[in-house]
């Protein structure tokens, strides 16, 4: 009996967020692909969760070839309020 699992792609999506969560650092493509499943879309699990992520609080940003998440450019300039000295 063959206990063979291929995941789909929506679990290499889930795969690839955890991973971009969880790393202490921003992750290239091939750090990327290393660990999932050999043939794996990474690319476009990639483009799938930039594009759900878009316009949220938290947003995929790729810098230098390197992903990562970040917390939207929003919500993370001082507004006039956080600038008040009363």
């Amino acid at each position: 009996m063959s206990l063979d699992f291929t995941p789909d792609h929506l679990e290499i999506e889930r795969r690839v967020e955890a991973l971009l969560f969880a790393a202490a650092a921003p992750l290239s493509l091939a750090e990327i692909a290393r660990r999932l499943p050999q043939g794996a879309d990474v690319g476009g699990a990639l483009t799938a969760l930039q594009a759900r992520y878009q316009g949220r609080g938290v947003e995929l940003d790729c810098v230098a070839e390197r992903w990562r998440f970040r917390t939207c450019l929003l919500y993370t300039s001082p507004s006039p309020r956080d600038l008040s000295t009363s």
